[in-house]
């Protein structure tokens, strides 16, 4: 018997310069029951609009860019239902999506996370997998055929069971990239399942919310280098961080040299997110309750 309910879910966006798709972001803000819209000091006039088009909404303006994580963990602290569902503002659920995953919330106590399948205009898109870390042999992504644990889920859409948690969710020292690994892993670690739910689909739109421009493409790669290696830093110890560290201190120079001759702007400048990110910094403080 079904004893989850639409009203056990609290449905979570974060919102940062989203102006582009804000029409259809208003229409999935006012399908949803409970729903808290946190923005990350949007300059582009996202959060105005959307509090104009989505009058039940419970909005949190954050006067900086607190990146993905901590956002949804200021969403999480004002949540009061069971669940929470994490959306990403370029991703489009269905109800029937929903449904499918508040189903197999009750079907798997132990679930920590569930999430579904995403597609995107060129099809399925990685939703789950290994940790990253893991050697395994290059494959074409298949979409299972059934429910599947996982080490890592997509964070483009998860129900999260606030439960698991004790009130500790994503690390914030996590700016951008990796924190939905990093909770996966924490779940993993405190005895949690993490579910890829393939009958319950999404629809993920990459790429829409930030332009492309070059100081966009230093960031990320600044931060995806970052996060990588605190990633590795907290599941595998600092030699392991070490040798991603090196890594990047070594080549990077060399490819910004080479892009720089070549006249490659916008590699030129990943190469030097890259470079940037070697010398990160990490401490040992851990939000994990164990």
């Amino acid at each position: 018997m079904l004893t989850t309910t639409y009203a056990d879910v609290t449905v979570v966006y974060v919102t940062y310069q989203s102006l582009a798709i804000v029409d259809q972001l208003a229409d999935a803000i006012n399908r949803a029951r409970n729903v808290i819209v946190v923005d990350n000091a949007s300059s582009d006039g996202t959060l105005e609009k959307l509090r104009e088009k989505c009058l039940r909404a419970e909005f949190i303006e954050s006067k900086v860019n607190l990146g993905f994580g901590s956002a949804n963990n200021l969403a999480l602290s004002n949540v009061k239902t069971k669940f929470a569902l994490l959306v990403n503002p370029d991703c489009t659920y269905s109800e029937e999506a929903l449904r499918t995953m508040i189903e197999t919330s009750d079907q798997y106590p132990r679930a920590a996370l569930i999430a579904p399948q995403a597609i995107g205009l060129s099809g399925p898109q990685v939703s789950y997998r290994a940790a990253y870390f893991t050697k395994l042999a290059p494959s074409k992504y298949i979409v299972p055929d059934g429910v599947t644990s996982a080490q890592f889920l997509s964070g483009c859409c998860m129900l999260l069971r606030l439960e698991a948690f004790d009130g500790k969710y994503f690390d914030p020292r996590f700016f951008l990239y990796f924190e939905d690994d990093d909770i996966c892993l924490r779940a993993i670690h405190r005895g949690y399942e993490c579910l890829l739910q393939p009958s319950a689909m999404v629809y993920h739109e990459l790429g829409r919310t930030s332009e492309p421009t070059v100081k966009t493409l230093y960031i990320k790669a600044y931060h995806y280098a970052r996060s990588k290696r605190l990633l590795t830093f907290i599941h595998q110890g600092r030699l392991a961080d070490l040798r991603v560290q090196l890594n990047y201190l070594l080549v990077s120079p060399w490819m910004i040299l080479l892009f720089s001759i070549l006249l490659r702007k916008k590699k030129t400048f990943k190469w030097w997110g890259r470079l940037q990110a070697g010398f990160a910094i990490f401490d040992g403080r851990s939000v994990s309750n164990d």
